[in-house]
């Protein structure tokens, strides 16, 4: 239970973090509505996606784990299906100079962005659980 619990701090966390990031995710309402959100995308992370994992295991086998990044994508595409407060829109990003690098601006089609918000969201997310393992 303490795991769960754990997780799902864990995954508003993410998701908060992830609003202040990208500017074209966003999570519509008052301030509970993230718990809200993030409870429903507990659930799916907990229930749903072992499910697809064990059905797509022959498919996770041959692509050496790629369509793994696959299902995270479709989860969080269903994620944003489910809970109407929850958007994520098409993104212009203006660009970045991070010193030596520096990174043009882009225009990102809806699905472009929903692949970058839910392959950031999985960094977030395991990065969160290796800081706060035990």
């Amino acid at each position: 239970m303490i795991k769960v619990v754990k997780k799902y701090f864990l995954v508003a966390l993410s998701l908060h973090f992830l609003t202040l990031i990208v500017p074209a995710f966003n999570i519509n309402g008052p301030w509970y509505d993230i718990f809200y959100s993030s409870f429903i995308l507990t659930v799916l992370l907990i229930i749903i996606k072992p499910v697809l994992n064990l059905i797509m295991l022959p498919l996770n086998i041959l692509t050496l784990n790629l369509s793994s990044w696959i299902l995270n994508i479709l989860i969080f595409y269903l994620w944003t299906y489910l809970v109407p407060n929850v958007s994520i829109n098409a993104w212009k990003f203006q660009g970045a100079e991070l010193g030596i690098i520096s990174l043009s601006p882009m225009d990102f089609s809806y699905f472009a962005t929903l692949i970058i918000v839910s392959v950031l969201f999985i960094i977030l997310i395991q990065s969160a659980n290796w800081l706060f393992h035990k």
